[in-house]
């Protein structure tokens, strides 16, 4: 499914309309069959995936912003340890503004409190920051097997209060000040 989203994406930047036909050549020529055991299990993940996909298509039919950049690698430091990240896809608003979109193809474990706190989307913003001079105006989680957005306004303050919590993380784990939690 990702692999669908990205070549889509690097189609929207360059004129094409997305398709059906399209994602779904797409599809068949990304899909693994080897991965699988059970072709009733292969089957079954492939009509789930065509789903996700028009659930993308459509998704990117109403979707007014454009797409500037997909897998966008970005590397900074927090807490002066290099972190490096891949965001699935940077958007432009009509307006100049920036949005990140990651997609997600599992069960949905975020909704609109619980995704302010979410490290992942906080780096993406800093991230973006760091490539594109400024914060993105929104970071949002696409599942598409749910076809659920979860937004987040980005919020410069909730954005640093994560980058502490983040240094102090990596300070104590660089100091070897953390419990270990052993288990399965």
């Amino acid at each position: 499914m990702h692999a669908v989203a990205e070549h889509i994406t690097k189609q929207q930047k360059d004129g094409v309309v997305p398709t059906e036909k399209l994602a779904f050549d797409i599809l068949e020529k990304e899909w693994n069959s080897n991965a699988y055991e059970s072709k009733t299990k292969e089957k079954h993940d492939y009509e789930l995936a065509k789903t996700m996909v028009q659930t993308y298509l459509d998704w990117t039919k109403n979707n007014p912003n454009t797409p500037i950049d997909v897998e966008k690698k970005f590397k900074i430091n927090i807490g002066n340890s290099p972190f490096i990240g891949y965001i699935d896809r940077v958007e432009i608003t009509p307006d100049g503004e920036y949005e990140v979109v990651d997609f997600k193809t599992g069960y949905d474990y975020e909704n609109k409190s619980s995704i302010k706190k979410d490290y992942q989307m906080n780096i993406y913003a800093l991230g973006v920051e760091h490539v594109y001079g400024k914060l993105p105006k929104k970071a949002s989680l696409f599942y598409l097997k749910h076809k659920k957005l979860v937004p987040y306004e980005i919020d410069k303050e909730q954005v640093d209060e994560i980058k502490s919590l983040i240094e102090e993380n990596v300070n104590s784990i660089l100091s070897e000040e953390f419990e270990p939690t052993p288990g399965y």
